[in-house]
């Protein structure tokens, strides 16, 4: 019925084919087809606003989807204290920025700033609303950045002694944030792990879910699985020209419960490769990704069930580190090449998806393939998923050069727009395909409505501009 009168509209005088277009989206709403209220999306409100982000209960899935970047400001450690060293980064009361002594501004979505609970803050308010989207069939990543030693590690919960349960020990001696006193969960991944489960437990009873994890880490431009250190693995792309990736023999394993999920986390943290240096006693030398991956069945009686699958990143960088500083030799010296490399050929994808001019160019090159991590992450920068990017960054004024490349870099992050799209599974039922074909032909027809009347306002008889020209 939409169809039709969308096409009827094309062959009707301009002012009648105005009026038509509002009376369709009337017809719309009055069927429950179509709300006028706007969602809104777990990143900042100007840039939802701006690009169209979709609402946490993610019944409609947004066309467009800005990474939110937050930055995460550790306090002073024993070390630097020690050198007497002095805070050059300033937070904003009133807005979500940082000004460093440099005279240099930078605005974020989010700005974490001081002791205590501001790690447990930059959960609730980035990535929870994540956990959520995941269990309802949306890939998301969540991605921490930054120098060596200003807290990455501590802040996602990849170290292994933060991956024991109920005694996390505090990473401040050790260059990272201060311990979240009274809370015996500390980091990311530790916290998504109970809020999966705790949103699991709210499902209906009709409903099934499948856990599974893997945890690979990428050293030297090697990959290796952290869950079955002795098998090969490698990259490839992923079948049927979907786009994405997968990793060949990487082991997903299968976990029914917060603690084994745990136990994953804290037997692969164990084996990841660190090594002390002369700016971090016990520096991860390699990029950490843990990846949660979820089935959902539902329907009840229906044969087959729906399915749904989406999976969550948490991405652990190594930090990026110069020779000089670190007094790197041998094989630390290579190591700290080689993440660098990696690092590098990531922020030339960040900067090639932030150029407006190069995204609106249409098959404009984006230089995945230049290594393993950008590979590894395509859907995440660009693609289908939403991103949370975490920028570490150390407050003193020994580290003032890195800690202005780190803000410069998640600045050009905020240019980066994904998409956000439901993961349904190969399998899924009829009723449930058919379902979303309909919602999607109903908000194309809607779409092309609105084309004809903005095409008609152009001309000088539209309803939104026109208003000033008719009669």
């Amino acid at each position: 019925r939409i169809s039709v009168g969308c096409r009827e509209m094309e062959g009707l005088p301009a002012n009648e084919a105005e009026e038509c277009v509002p009376v369709l989206r009337e017809r719309l709403v009055s069927d429950g087809e179509v709300h006028n209220e706007t969602p809104t999306s777990f990143v900042a409100p100007d840039r939802a606003a701006k690009h169209g982000a979709g609402d946490t209960d993610t019944t409609e899935e947004p066309p467009e989807l800005p990474v939110t970047v937050a930055l995460m400001v550790r306090p002073l450690v024993g070390s630097e204290l020690v050198d007497g060293c002095r805070e050059c980064v300033f937070a904003n009361e009133n807005e979500p920025s940082v000004t460093l002594v440099s005279e240099h501004k930078f605005t974020y979505d989010h700005v974490f700033h001081g002791n205590g609970q501001e790690e447990k803050k930059l959960y609730k308010t980035c990535v929870e609303p994540l956990v959520k989207g995941l269990v309802q069939g949306y890939n998301c990543t969540v991605l921490a950045y930054g120098q060596t030693g200003s807290g990455k590690t501590h802040t996602m919960g990849t170290a292994a002694s933060a991956a024991s349960q109920g005694h996390q020990e505090s990473c401040f001696s050790q260059g990272d944030v201060a311990k979240d006193q009274g809370d015996a969960i500390h980091g990311v991944i530790p916290r998504v792990m109970r809020t999966l489960y705790q949103t699991i437990e709210s499902l209906p009873n009709t409903t099934t879910v499948t856990l599974k994890v893997g945890f690979i880490e990428i050293h030297k431009e090697e990959i290796r699985d952290l869950l079955r250190p002795k098998n090969a693995v490698s990259l490839r792309d992923a079948p049927g020209g979907v786009g994405g990736v997968v990793l060949v023999g990487a082991r997903e394993k299968t976990v029914h419960s917060e603690t084994e999920m745990r136990k994953a986390l804290r037997d692969g943290s164990e084996t990841r490769a660190t090594a002390a240096t002369g700016m971090n006693h016990q520096s991860s030398r390699s990029h950490a990704v843990f990846t949660i991956h979820v089935s959902v069945e539902s329907g009840g009686d229906k044969n087959p069930p729906d399915r749904i699958r989406a999976k969550m990143h948490l991405v652990d960088l190594a930090g990026s580190e110069r020779a000089k500083r670190t007094g790197a030799e041998g094989d630390r010296l290579r190591e700290g090449i080689q993440i660098n490399k990696g690092l590098l050929a990531l922020g030339n994808v960040i900067s090639a998806l932030g150029d407006d001019k190069r995204r609106r160019k249409l098959g404009a090159h984006v230089p995945y393939r230049d290594s393993k991590l950008t590979r590894l992450l395509q859907d995440s920068l660009g693609g289908n998923s939403r991103t949370v990017m975490v920028a570490c960054i150390s407050p003193a004024d020994q580290n003032l050069d890195e800690t202005l490349n780190t803000l410069k870099y998640a600045n050009r992050a905020r240019n980066i727009i994904n998409t956000s799209v439901l993961g349904v599974d190969e399998n899924a039922s009829p009723d449930f395909c058919a379902a979303r074909v309909a919602k999607l032909k109903r908000a194309l027809s809607l779409a092309r409505a609105e084309i004809a009347q903005l095409k008609l306002g152009g001309s000088g008889g539209g309803a939104f501009g026109g208003g000033a020209n008719s009669g």
